[in-house]
């Protein structure tokens, strides 16, 4: 706490009134004739100090009453003490000695010894309140040292200190030796030696003891020098270190400006994002509209589909009848086949009876060619339906193509809009996993329709290879009967009753083929419906999808906005 207290001592205003003392004592500092200085005008300005002293620091005003005290002291030794010499030196040494001896042939030698007794004294009580006075001053130095040393950092203040206390101790050493040297100088011109000898002595000792402490001082003093040095360099080095945090500064300063701008920018592209969220929210509301909508229709469509299924169990079970009806009709035929050979064998002898029919049963033939003509009129006719229904399919297929890719390409536009909107809800977060789990609902619903539909595949291809058997039993039947009617032209005027009993089962068995193609054209239009449900239902979830990823990247631009405004708020506070 002490080091601190002088810290804020040295730092407050110590420099600048020992700047006062330095130029007065410069300007008041005046050589006489013998090299010496007079400090009257410095003690004057130190007693003159001691008025203005209410404007100090406490700290301040000590040290200015102790060097005052210093200086006082001093003045009064240095003036008795030049006095002295100038007394002395107005006298040559040959005159001394002269004056010496006139005044010794004159006088009695006990008055001189008495006389050069008292000077002595003088001069030694002298010399005592010299060393005192140094004594007295250099613990002010060594304090003054000490509270140098404690502090982190010398101040301008104190090496002003350093360098008076350092002319100081200069001056009182200078006048300390030239006194040691008039002692010297007394000494030997004195008659008692020996009574003075062992004071000499003492004085001697003392002065080689202030001596060695004056070399121990100037030692610390070079070494507080070199520790100024130190800390001029480390000044220098913060000089350097205050401009370049006065560079960081302007460096900061631009920064600040820079994000300003970016502050006010992402302001209005905040408001952007707040009317761009405000669609967004209805259109949330709308597209949460339509995933009602949509689960009605998947309950419809699931209530379609069982419907759909008993129908088709129930026709698969018809279809099966049928075929066994089918397949004892054959049989029949095969058996009624049997026996008109026979009948054809006991015709054939029969046969020149009816030779005279043949024209007529010629007659016959071409009506029934004529027939079979017209049969394959209808069937080219009904293949160009089939063909004009195939291209209203291809049409139709390329209709939705169309649309597929027109709503690709909208989607892609809402993708782009979507990656410009970079914000994010916290409200919407439940949302989205309740609509997550009910994606994973329709995902499993369509796999169960698309399993379902692969069955009713499945059952189709069945019902197809079923009708192709078919086909391929009455293409044999035809073929039999054709080879029947063709080997046996003679033979139809008999078989004509018979012949028109087979082609109404025929037409029965074709009726019967047709209601069982109408029925697959039936079925697979079901197909159609339930795939078209299915794409439909696919494209339901895929804007599902959409929408979710449209919604993470507006979840993102929240987080986005959100930050900006902790930017916002970071630049405030660093700005006030």
């Amino acid at each position: 706490m002490e080091s601190k207290e002088e810290m804020s001592y040295l730092a407050s205003g110590e420099a600048e009134n020992f700047c006062c003392i330095i130029q007065s004592c410069d300007s008041s500092f005046v050589k006489d004739h013998f090299g010496t200085e007079s400090s009257n005008q410095l003690g004057k300005y130190l007693l003159n100090e001691s008025i203005d002293k209410s404007d100090m620091h406490p700290a301040e005003s000590e040290e200015v009453e102790s060097l005052k005290e210093n200086w006082i002291s001093n003045n009064r030794f240095m003036n008795k003490h030049w006095n002295r010499m100038l007394s002395l030196k107005e006298k040559p040494q040959n005159s001394t000695l002269e004056e010496s001896l006139s005044t010794s042939e004159t006088k009695w030698p006990w008055e001189d010894a008495m006389k050069d007794k008292v000077a002595f004294q003088e001069m030694f009580h002298e010399a005592e309140l010299a060393v005192k006075s140094a004594e007295m001053f250099l613990p002010s130095f060594k304090e003054s040292l000490v509270r140098i040393t404690k502090a982190c950092c010398i101040s301008a203040s104190d090496e002003i200190t350093i360098s008076m206390q350092e002319d100081l101790l200069i001056n009182e050493l200078e006048a300390i030796q030239k006194m040691k040297e008039l002692l010297s100088w007394l000494l030997r011109s004195s008659k008692e030696k020996e009574i003075v000898s062992k004071e000499t002595k003492d004085l001697d000792q003392s002065l080689s003891e202030s001596k060695m402490d004056i070399e121990s001082l100037r030692n610390e003093v070079i070494q507080k020098e070199k520790h100024i040095l130190d800390l001029s360099v480390q000044l220098q080095q913060e000089k350097a270190n205050v401009q370049k945090t006065y560079r960081h500064s302007e460096a900061i300063q631009t920064v600040q400006i820079h994000l300003q701008s970016q502050v006010e920018k992402k302001e209005e592209e905040n408001n952007q994002l707040r009317a761009k969220f405000q669609t967004m929210e209805k259109n949330i509301a709308e597209w949460k509209r339509q995933v009602g909508e949509y689960k009605q229709n998947i309950l419809a469509e699931k209530k379609r589909k069982v419907e759909r299924r008993n129908a088709l169990k129930r026709a698969v079970v018809v279809q099966k009848q049928r075929a066994e009806n089918m397949k004892v009709v054959v049989e029949n035929l095969f058996s009624k086949i049997k026996e008109k050979e026979i009948q054809l064998s006991e015709v054939f002898s029969a046969s020149n009876i009816w030779k005279s029919h043949h024209e007529i049963i010629i007659e016959e033939k071409i009506k029934l060619e004529v027939q079979v003509e017209t049969l394959k009129k209808q069937t080219t006719d009904l293949v160009m339906d089939l063909s004009r229904i195939e291209e209203d399919e291809r049409k139709s297929v390329n209709k939705i193509i169309q649309k597929i890719n027109f709503v690709a390409s909208e989607n892609k536009k809402i993708s782009t809009e979507n990656s410009r909107l970079k914000a994010s809800l916290a409200d919407l977060e439940a949302n989205f996993i309740t609509e997550e789990a009910e994606l994973e609902n329709l995902h499993k619903q369509v796999h169960q329709q698309e399993e379902l539909v692969e069955q009713y595949k499945i059952e189709v291809a069945k019902l197809e290879v079923k009708a192709e058997e078919m086909r391929t039993r009455y293409e044999k039947i035809m073929h039999d009967s054709r080879t029947i009617t063709e080997g046996r032209d003679l033979e139809r005027d008999a078989m004509k009753s018979q012949t028109e009993a087979h082609q109404k089962e025929v037409e029965y068995a074709r009726g019967l083929q047709k209601a069982a193609e109408e029925k697959l054209q039936k079925d697979q239009g079901s197909l159609l419906s339930c795939q078209k449900s299915c794409v439909e239902k696919s494209k339901a979830i895929r804007e599902l999808q959409a929408q979710i990823n449209h919604s993470d990247e507006f979840l993102k631009q929240l987080s986005l906005e959100e930050e900006n405004y902790n930017i916002q708020l970071k630049y405030e506070e660093v700005k006030s």
